[in-house]
């Protein structure tokens, strides 16, 4: 029997369009389909707020998400989301200078 990968609390991040396309396929069928109404949460990170047996199968789960409205998205389109405590570079005193490309 497998266990859901994701718990209530964890924050996971939504595949982009372009991650699903290269995961699933220009289709995108996943078990509990995923449909253009979600499109707009592609790229966000969410916490989960419940975790569902799709269609009461010991292998595939679905989740509710906060702030994902009404939908529940499966496993395969969510992603691991990392806080690292790596130092991230400065660059807000970076400039370009477009002249010299020309």
């Amino acid at each position: 029997m497998k266990t859901p990968r994701y718990e209530v609390g964890d924050i996971v991040r939504v595949k982009t369009l372009d991650e699903l396309r290269r995961d699933l396929g220009e289709a995108m069928v996943t078990p509990c389909h995923f449909v253009e109404g979600m499109y707009e949460f592609c790229g966000q990170c969410l916490e989960v707020i419940g975790v569902y047996d799709v269609y009461d199968s010991d292998e595939n789960f679905c989740y509710a998400l906060q702030g994902g409205g009404s939908w529940n998205f499966d496993e395969c389109v969510l992603d691991d989301f990392f806080i690292t405590d790596e130092p991230q570079p400065d660059i807000s005193n970076i400039s370009m200078n477009y002249e010299s490309l020309f």
